[in-house]
Formats: C-alpha cells, sequence, structure tokens
C-alpha cells in the first residue's frame, strides 16, 4: 500500500514527522483520521513478523464508540496481522486494563483502600454513596447549613469537576486547607460545627462541606461488601497519580507501549493531560491530534490551554497545521474563518482552505423572523423548497443550543408530514418523547380524540389511585360494550366511582372539560366556523372577497384559538397535572415553572397559527390537536433506524461535533436562546460559545442557513430578542444573503430596493 497516496503535503509531513512529539492541529474538515490512521500503520510496520507481546502502539480516543470506529478503520488498513499490535481504546478502558489492573497489588492502590480485584461500583452504588457521604460526612448543623446556601452544582457535579483536575480528597484538601482553615485533616473530619472559610464566599464554603463529604463518600464505596470498589471517574485519578508518583512503573510503561496516539486532544481536561504526559515520559512516539477552535467542552472540566502547553514541555517537537478543509465549499470555509479570526486562543492564525469545489445551492443565508413560530415556518419551507431541488431531508441537519429551541419547528415538519427525528443522545428528546408534552397530549386526546384506544387506559393506569391495573381496564370495555373513551368517563361517574372516592373529582373535571371545550371547538375549528357563528359573509364568496374577510377578521380568529388554548392550559394546570396532588403543592409547582408549561403550550400548538395553514389549507383545529402523537411512555430511539433514516437530522451543536450533512440549519441564533445567562464578550464562557457556534457552522458540506428570530414569548408575555453577537462577525464574508421577514436585505436589516 502506498500510505502517502491522497495526501496534500503536510498531510504527509505529519505522517512521516517520527522520534518526536508531533502536535498535529487539524482543523475542521481537514482529513485528520486519514492522517491518524496512516501514522498508525507506519509505526506498525516494524513489527511484521515479530513475536513481541501485547500492543505496543495504542490511540486514546474520548468514547466507546469512537475508540470502536477507529479500531475499525485501522483493521480495515493495517490488516489482521498488524491490527494484533494496536488497540484503541478510550482513557479510562486503557487505565484499567494496563495501569490499575497489572499493578493493582502495588503499595499505591493498596493504601488507597482497593483489594487485590478490581471492583468497579455501580450508578446505584454511586447514588448509594454519595447520599452516604452527605448523611454521614457531615454533621446535623453542617447539613443545615449546606441546604442554606445557595448551591449552584450537586454534590455529584462538583465533585465530577474537581476529579477532572485530578484531585483526590486528600490532595483536594492539602491544596486548600489554608482556605479552609485547619492544617490536620482528621480535625477537619471531626469539626461539628457550620464551617466558614477565609474568602466568606459560599463556593468556597460549599466546597469544603462537599470535601468532608467526598471523604466519606470515597469510604463508603470501599466499604461495600469490603470490596474495595471504585468508581470511573477515581480510575484515571489514581492511576494519574500513580504513574506521576513512580518513575520506574513510567519507564516500564513507557518500553511497552511505544506509540500513543491520542485524538480530539483540545478536549482534555487537567487529569487527562496529566495522565498523556506521564505516560509519554519524553515525549518520542507521542502524537496529539486535535484543534482549538473545537473545544466546546469546558462545562466537563476541559481545557484547551493545555493543548498550548505542549512545545514547552516536550522541546523536540513537530507542530503541523492542517488548513485544508475536504469539507465545505468555499462560501461555509469563509464563515469559519471569520468566525476563527475572533477567537482569542489559537495555536495557528493561518486560516482554512476549502478544497471541496462542489457548487453551493444558493449563498449562505441568515434568516431574521418575528418570532420562533414564524422562524419555524421559514425553515420548513426552505426544507420543502430544498427537496424540490433534489436534496433529501435525510441529507438536511438542524443544530440548536439547548433541546428545547427545536420544540416549534419539529411540531411544524410533523404538521408538514416532513420526516425528522432527534438524534443527539438520550438528553435530547423529541417534543413528543418529553413526558411533559406526553402527558399534555394525553389531556388534548382525552377532550377531543373520543375514539382513542390508549388514551383512557393510560390516565387511569399510571394513576394508582382510581385503582385499575390493564386487565381491569379491558374487563371494563368488555362487559359495557364502550365504543368511545367518552361513554366510558360516564359509566364511571355514574356508578363506579362514588362521589366519595378519590378518582372521582378529577373525572369530573375531565368530563367537565370534555363538553365544555368541544362544544367551544365547535365553533372555532375552522375560520368558515368562525365565520358562521358570527353572521360573517365567508362562505361560497369569491376568492377576493374571501380574501377581504381574512383580512378583516383573521387576526382576531387568531386571538380567540390563542385564548381558547389559554383556557385548555389553565384548565390543565388546575387540575390535570399530577391530579392527585393536593392543590396547593401542585399551585406551588405552577407558579415555579409556569413558563416552562407555557413553552410547552406553545411548541405543541404554535404551528397551527400558521395563516397559510389557517386560512388557505383550511386547517380544522380539532383534527390538529386530534393528530399530536401520543406515544408510549417508554418511546424509544431505534439505533438501527437512526442508522437507515430518511429524516431530517435535530441534534445539539455538541452533539454535532465530527459530523457533516449536505445542508446545516442553525437555528435559535440569538443572545437570549444561545446563552442562559448574560455574558461578558471576551469572557471565557463567551470565548466557548464562539467555539460551539464555529463546530456548528462548519458541518455543512454544500449549504449553511442560520437563523434568529426578534420576539419569544416568555410567561404569555412577548419579549424583545437580540441577535447572537457572532452574527456580525461573518457581516464581510462575500457570498451571504440576508433575509428578514421574507424579504432579502443588507446586514443591518434594511430591506434592499
Amino acid at each position: 500500500m502506498n500510505v502517502y497516496k491522497g495526501l496534500t503535503d503536510r498531510q504527509e509531513v505529519a505522517v512521516r514527522s517520527e522520534g518526536v512529539c508531533n502536535v498535529i492541529e487539524a482543523g475542521a474538515g481537514a482529513g485528520k483520521t486519514a492522517v491518524l490512521t496512516r501514522k498508525v500503520y507506519l509505526a506498525l510496520q516494524q513489527y511484521k513478523g515479530s513475536n513481541i507481546q501485547g500492543c505496543p502502539v495504542i490511540a486514546i480516543t474520548f468514547t466507546r464508540d469512537a475508540a470502536a470506529e477507529m479500531q475499525e478503520r485501522i483493521i480495515k488498513m493495517v490488516g489482521d496481522e498488524l491490527s494484533q499490535f494496536v488497540k484503541a481504546t478510550t482513557f479510562h478502558s486503557f487505565a484499567i486494563n494496563h495501569i490499575i489492573k497489572p499493578y493493582i497489588r502495588h503499595d499505591f492502590f493498596q493504601k488507597h483502600g482497593l483489594r487485590k480485584v478490581l471492583k468497579l461500583a455501580s450508578d446505584r452504588d454511586v447514588l448509594h454513596c454519595m447520599a452516604q457521604g452527605i448523611e454521614k460526612g457531615l454533621p446535623p448543623k453542617q447539613r443545615s447549613h449546606l441546604k442554606r446556601l445557595d448551591k449552584p452544582t450537586s454534590f455529584s457535579e462538583w465533585l465530577s469537576l474537581t476529579r477532572a483536575f485530578g484531585f483526590t480528597p486528600d490532595s483536594f484538601f492539602m491544596q486548600n486547607k489554608e482556605k479552609f482553615g485547619f492544617e490536620d485533616i482528621e480535625e477537619f473530619l471531626n469539626y461539628k460545627e457550620p464551617l466558614t472559610t477565609t474568602s466568606g464566599q459560599p463556593k468556597d464554603i460549599i466546597s469544603a462541606y462537599y470535601t468532608k463529604a467526598w471523604f466519606r463518600y470515597v469510604n463508603e464505596l470501599r466499604q461495600i461488601s469490603n470490596l474495595g470498589m471504585i468508581d470511573f471517574d477515581e480510575v484515571l485519578v489514581l492511576s494519574t497519580q500513580f504513574i506521576e508518583q513512580h518513575k520506574d512503573v513510567r519507564l516500564e510503561l513507557k518500553s511497552r507501549y511505544r506509540a500513543l496516539f491520542v485524538d480530539e486532544f483540545q478536549d482534555t481536561n487537567n487529569c487527562q493531560f496529566r495522565f498523556v504526559i506521564a505516560l509519554a515520559n519524553d515525549g518520542s512516539g507521542l502524537s496529539l491530534f486535535g484543534d482549538i477552535k473545537q473545544s466546546i467542552y469546558g462545562f466537563r472540566g476541559s481545557n484547551p490551554k493545555l493543548f498550548t502547553q505542549v512545545p514547552q514541555i516536550f522541546k523536540k517537537h513537530n507542530h503541523i497545521y492542517l488548513p485544508d478543509n475536504f469539507r465545505s465549499v468555499p462560501q461555509i470555509v469563509a464563515v469559519g474563518n471569520a468566525l476563527a479570526e475572533n477567537m482569542g486562543l489559537k495555536m495557528s492564525s493561518e486560516p482554512m482552505i476549502a478544497q471541496n469545489k462542489a457548487s453551493p445551492i444558493e449563498p449562505v443565508t441568515v434568516f431574521t423572523s418575528e418570532d420562533e413560530q414564524k422562524e419555524a415556518v421559514t425553515i420548513a419551507t426552505k426544507m420543502q423548497w430544498l427537496k424540490d431541488r433534489g436534496v433529501g431531508y435525510h441529507e438536511m441537519m438542524v443544530l440548536y443550543r439547548y433541546r428545547k429551541v427545536a420544540n416549534v419547528l419539529e411540531n411544524e415538519l410533523i404538521s408538514r408530514n416532513i420526516p425528522c427525528r432527534r438524534v443527539g443522545g438520550s438528553e435530547d428528546k423529541s417534543l413528543y418523547e418529553d413526558p411533559r408534552v406526553q402527558d399534555i397530549v394525553l389531556y388534548l386526546h382525552l377532550l377531543f380524540n373520543p375514539l382513542s384506544k390508549s388514551a383512557m387506559p393510560r390516565f387511569l393506569t399510571q394513576n394508582r389511585q382510581f385503582g385499575l391495573n390493564y386487565d381491569g381496564y379491558r374487563e371494563l370495555v368488555k362487559a359495557n360494550n364502550f365504543t368511545n373513551h367518552h361513554h366510558m368517563l360516564q359509566y364511571l361517574l355514574s356508578g363506579h366511582y362514588s362521589q366519595s372516592h378519590v378518582g372521582y373529582q378529577p373525572l369530573s373535571n375531565l368530563a367537565s372539560d370534555a363538553l365544555r371545550f368541544s362544544a367551544k371547538l365547535e365553533n372555532i375549528k375552522t375560520f368558515e366556523n368562525y365565520c358562521r357563528f358570527r353572521d360573517i359573509s365567508y362562505e361560497g364568496l369569491p376568492t377576493k372577497q374571501r380574501l377581504k374577510v381574512v383580512d378583516e377578521h383573521g387576526q382576531e380568529y387568531v386571538k380567540v384559538l390563542r385564548s381558547f388554548i389559554d383556557s385548555l392550559m389553565e384548565r390543565y394546570l388546575s387540575y390535570f397535572y399530577f391530579p392527585f396532588l393536593t392543590s396547593e403543592r401542585r399551585a406551588e409547582i405552577v407558579r415555579r415553572e409556569r413558563k416552562r408549561f407555557h413553552e410547552d403550550f406553545r411548541a405543541i400548538t404554535g404551528s397551527m397559527y400558521n395563516p397559510d395553514r389557517l386560512f388557505g389549507e383550511k386547517l380544522d383545529i380539532g383534527d390538529y390537536l386530534r393528530s399530536r402523537p401520543l406515544l408510549s411512555a417508554s418511546a424509544s430511539k431505534n439505533k438501527d433506524d437512526e442508522e437507515n433514516t430518511t429524516d431530517v437530522e435535530f441534534m445539539t451543536a455538541h452533539a454535532s461535533k465530527g459530523l457533516e450533512k449536505r445542508v446545516v440549519f442553525v437555528i435559535g441564533c440569538n443572545e437570549e436562546t444561545w446563552f442562559k445567562d448574560e455574558v461578558t464578550i471576551g469572557s471565557a464562557t463567551a470565548e466557548e460559545e464562539l467555539r460551539l457556534f464555529y463546530v456548528a457552522a462548519t458541518r455543512g458540506k454544500e449549504q449553511l442557513y442560520l437563523s434568529h428570530y426578534e420576539t419569544q414569548i416568555v410567561n404569555g408575555d412577548t419579549e424583545k430578542c437580540n441577535k447572537i453577537h457572532f452574527l456580525p462577525m461573518i457581516n464581510g464574508v462575500d457570498n451571504i444573503k440576508y433575509i428578514t421577514h421574507g424579504r432579502e436585505c443588507d446586514n443591518d436589516g434594511y430591506i434592499d430596493q
């Protein structure tokens, strides 16, 4: 095999470079995997016909999926004979199998409470021991004080971030003992009064309490069944400290693992960084691949500045930048370069060079819409336009900062029968996979879809207070031959449940709502019905006269529909939401979560307000409400379906890292929807969010659309929104089109004449 075939000059330099630490900075779409696998191929050539035991070549990445994919690519390139000498693995897997297990009898691990056989704690073990850490590690006065403090993070989140720096409870205490005001660990652990710190800052006091709980947590883990258990994060912490503190072990590991390749190095945290540096010893045989411009995991403890320190640590090194972008057309690369120019932290200032010579479908387009519903209409219409021009829905990707930003667009696509799905992981649920939304849709089906076969049994059996299981429900249906669940509702109220039964009142409210709202719906279910019940001439009129009626009465009709939905929401909140909570408790939750309920109802019903749909397609509101999908409570994504999907793919910008699509839409490009809190421009948070925006914008191969809106509804009130401050960074880029409210304009929003 010609290992250099098809490589650029710089890629070939990166592949050839040996004997020193290689810092390979690979920009978006730079063909990093091709370089990495070919370097592995070259490193393996010396082992042809060798009887060496083990795997002298190690490739480390962050996830098991990435490691499996890398191993598969390496095997395909090098063949079965040489693949036995290379292992693609994760940080934790390497630490478990190549450090802790072989050295577990070493005094270091025995002093840390491990036994002679490694036992990893389960999630259940961890949750139990964390609770015990707080309960047993803190005396009553301290637990009470901790509860009164403003806690920005939970114990588990704090512990995960703290251990990202490679701390054990002992080492963390020693670094902070002056701040905590204690010289001795035992004195600190035995102190029973409320804690203070030299700074007096709540976050430092919280750290002191969590440190005490941490000591107890580790002790509880070790003591469960006397197994000396260790949790997942502690694996890397102890492994790092072990090899740092024992030179003989470092040298032994270096002689055993002669070539070390680390992918996505810009995302390492301090502990992972120390782990790699210790393993590398003098740096020979070490190759680090990454791109600081794509470092987006600071919330997990990653620190992109660490990448810049490598050349200072290993004086013998080669820093190779791969500027060629083989993924995107020039206009998308230009957007990426414009964003990168504004980044404060960089290793190389050289811009990307576009190598994809395909013709873009149209200029990069920035949409400005009036609100998120209009944004959804704009994007959905553009998708249909693209489909008509030969772009499959499966070739489109929608990216966003937070999951809820995509709800309105997803509902709009569902209403247009455009196939779509969320593929960004278990946390990024579809709108209708969200249990909160499922509960609202259940309420709508109970009111307006009496022929539903799943709504009533689900409501009755998921609330145990009704005293019915599925078998009992089926027996009732069979015995009484119910044709719809409204008939069953009347039966339950007329004889099955007494008025004193705890389930009587929720069912009575439901029956009342079904009658009242169905009657109201009949008057407004279409614009024709609305006009008929108000003696407004509309049916049978010529087209021009009908349009005039729409102009005169359309807005009022929309207001009536919104009022109808608002009434539904208030009734839902008054009794249906957790129907067996006390009224006081429900009211307390509703007060706290009202914004969320508004968002959910707006996401579910928003697409029905589209004027084209209401007045052009003559939308029936009843049909719309009945058509909202009532997914099963255990609805989940099928991985095989995802791999063979023909749908538009939805995912967060974080989940899109390493992926690409022919067409990319980045939606909700607003300050208010991209940032949870107000941020200072130039701060570390703003810098990381700029890198995340860069990642999103550089996923597209041929076409990029960016969109934002001017207003959003918060708690029922309309609030002004601002476009994200990253958008002006691309104003000077050629071949960008700006569309405001459906009309082309300049980048300041002024309509072109």
